[in-house]
């Protein structure tokens, strides 16, 4: 997405590496819903306050309309690319798993329905492992023996524009750090269900 939308009033979608991290070059689903909760985010605000604030470089205000735009924008390149996360040509950009989409249900409330239940399912089924969840398949952030590969100053380094150097850390599929954080979103999520609903998730 452009940093700036309000200089040209289209949403562009730009290769990234994630809103957690991953790897170059990706029109990641997970990016784009993270901008698009920001803009609900932004026109809910100006909604409640009834304000239009002016920004620099944009004649006219920031209102609701606008903002209403630049969303549909967003959500079309979205609904064309869940509920994977990546659907690229190249097949070393493409994933069809990632945690990362949990977000985009909660707390970003981007998708429910049918798209909700696909992308749960595809991590339950495709992440889940015995303590954790991983991030994606093949996904060498903190691969096994990260901290004896890695000096402390290195641990933390953006690898946006090496991510193969990152990759060679991780000595086979199925060998992904597993996170903690995703058991806590699906938990979040089914427990939301459940008050909405009564009814025990399956």
């Amino acid at each position: 997405m452009t940093s700036r939308p309000w200089l040209s009033q289209t949403v562009a979608i730009k290769t990234d590496v994630g809103p957690i991290q991953g790897r170059n070059t990706e029109n990641n689903a997970s990016s784009i819903g993270v901008v698009l909760a920001g803009l609900h985010q932004l026109r809910a605000l100006l909604k409640e306050s009834k304000r239009t604030p002016q920004l620099p470089g944009r004649a006219s205000p920031i209102d609701l309309e606008f903002l209403d735009a630049l969303i549909a924008q967003g959500m079309s390149p979205l609904r064309a690319i869940l509920p994977e996360e990546c659907v690229q040509d190249d097949p070393k950009k493409r994933r069809e798993f990632d945690s990362a989409l949990l977000f985009l249900i909660h707390p970003s409330q981007l998708i429910d329905g049918e798209t909700r239940s696909h992308v749960l399912r595809n991590v339950v089924t495709n992440l889940q492992e015995e303590y954790g969840i991983r991030g994606y398949i093949g996904d060498s952030y903190w691969a096994p023996d990260y901290k004896e590969k890695l000096p402390p100053e290195q641990r933390t380094t953006d690898f946006s524009e090496s991510i193969a150097a990152r990759d060679r850390l991780l000595p086979a599929k199925n060998l992904e750090a597993q996170w903690c954080i995703f058991e806590s979103v699906i938990s979040s999520i089914l427990g939301i269900q459940f008050l909405s609903t009564h009814e025990k998730a399956r």
